[in-house]
């Protein structure tokens, strides 16, 4: 039958086993020996001291050591790679490893971009831990050409074709980048590409637009850059005729004329025709400079400016009567001469005086108007 009494339990080895009482601890990895002394309740008549044993084996702890993946961009430098744990136990972390993993990668700054080149870790070691590896990868992106700043241009319109200079692209090592560009407009109203050459067609702005394809295609991306193009108009000066008149003649049509046009361009550009005056009326008096002026013209492409002219106003010739011929025979007696009739530009009577002379005094003599 079952004997009372009371046991004493030991370890071999308390940094695998450690006990106290009849509670065993899982110290580490590794063979204990567990020894159990029994005293009996009777020790009259049974001995103390009995033992027996019982081995316990602690099996190490399964780590995983994962290396990291980074992200890096073509021709970076090579990135560190870190270690990250998974399996420590008892509130445990690297610390409890007697030597702590090495990492590295594949990676070089000449690997291409879309590869993906091994991240791995090794080397590590702890007591209590059975330790396995799992490696990573660096992910590699495309490096972005770097291109250098594009000056805006300036135009007047009429301005002839122009040729685009290429900007200046590097990779990743500062030299130049080989590749191809293609240029494009956003407003071919205001000018047009054909391959790298620009035509001004109009005044305004536009924005040229060069889009870069690199020959690595591989480990580059495709890159762009914009300029202004900003055309001026042009300037056209409008200069109003300058006709001459006789006093009191009607008013005269006053018409333009034009300097500037480009392109072979005439007025029929204008999208307004300019109206043209003249303040001489019929009673400004000859001498006087009445001006001719335009204005009211408009166009898209041209910055207009008007020159004023003028009227010049010559004298009017008075309009003399027919004068009846006179016969005499000598010996008459002296005559008053009759003054022939005059009138102005309105048809009626000309205020004036008249002076006579003769072209022969041995055949008729004049004083004043009286004829001898």
């Amino acid at each position: 039958s079952s004997l009372a009494g009371s046991f004493a339990y030991s370890s071999s080895d308390t940094s695998v086993i450690s006990i106290s009482s009849s509670t065993a601890t899982v110290a580490g990895a590794g063979t204990a020996t567990i020894t159990a002394t029994f005293t009996p309740t009777d020790t009259t008549n049974y001995a103390s001291g009995e033992t027996t044993t019982s081995t316990i084996t602690v099996a190490e702890a399964a780590l995983t050591i994962t290396a990291s993946s980074p992200s890096v961009t073509y021709g970076d430098v090579v990135p560190s790679i870190s270690a990250s744990y998974s399996g420590f136990v008892n509130s445990e972390n690297s610390s409890a490893l007697s030597t702590l993993p090495t990492c590295t990668t594949a990676y070089t700054r000449t690997s291409n971009a879309g590869t993906t080149p091994s991240t791995s870790c090794s080397g590590a070691a702890a007591s209590n831990y059975s330790i396995s590896y799992v490696d990573g990868s660096v992910t590699i992106a495309q490096a972005a050409p770097t291109v250098a700043s594009w000056s805006n241009v300036s135009k007047t319109y009429g301005a002839a074709d122009f040729t685009l200079t290429d900007p200046t692209v590097t990779g990743v090592t500062s030299s130049a980048l080989a590749g191809s560009w293609t240029y494009s407009s956003s407003d071919s109203s205001v000018g047009s590409v054909s391959g790298s050459t620009v035509t001004v067609a109009g005044a305004g702005s536009a924005t040229i637009t060069a889009s870069f394809t690199p020959t690595d295609t591989t480990n580059y991306s495709l890159a762009s850059t914009s300029m202004t193009l900003s055309v001026s108009q042009a300037a056209l000066t409008i200069t109003a005729s300058s006709p001459s008149v006789t006093y009191g003649d009607e008013v005269p049509s006053i018409t333009a004329s034009y300097s500037g046009f480009v392109n072979s361009q005439t007025s029929s550009v204008l999208s307004t025709a300019p109206s043209c005056t003249t303040a001489y009326t019929t009673t400004s008096g000859a001498g006087t400079t009445p001006s001719t002026s335009c204005s009211g013209a408009a166009a898209d492409n041209y910055s207009i400016s008007y020159v004023n002219g003028a009227v010049t106003i010559a004298k009017a010739t008075p309009t003399l009567g027919s004068w009846s011929n006179v016969s005499k025979t000598f010996g008459n007696s002296d005559y008053t001469i009759t003054a022939p009739s005059v009138t102005g530009v309105t048809g009626s009577s000309l205020a004036g005086s008249f002076a006579y002379s003769s072209s022969d005094t041995s055949v008729i003599s004049i004083s004043s108007s009286t004829a001898t």
